[in-house]
């Protein structure tokens, strides 16, 4: 891929990012995507999706998730509402 297009794709990228601010919380996610904060944790133990801001390293330090988080999170829940299984979704992501 050329540069260029690369660094269009990273302005983007991080152009949705400061429109978020810092980055999103697990509450914030839960109201976007619909997914269950269980779900969220299960998903980041699993490794389908985790908070790429900043993951949780000690005890009240919060889960923060991106944009392209967001967008993971919610393709994940609209499959699972679908009724497709985890080990199905994997492949996709």
């Amino acid at each position: 891929m050329n540069a260029y297009i690369t660094d269009v794709r990273k302005s983007a990228r991080q152009e949705k990012e400061r429109e978020l601010g810092p980055g999103l919380k697990v509450r914030e996610v839960i109201a976007l995507t619909g997914a269950t904060e269980h779900q969220l944790r299960y998903w980041h133990y699993i490794g389908l999706v985790w908070p790429s801001i900043q993951e949780p390293s000690a005890s009240g330090v919060p889960r923060l998730y991106s944009a392209e988080d967001v967008k993971t999170i919610k393709a994940i829940v609209s499959w699972k509402k679908a009724g497709m299984s985890l080990q199905k979704i994997r492949r996709p992501l």
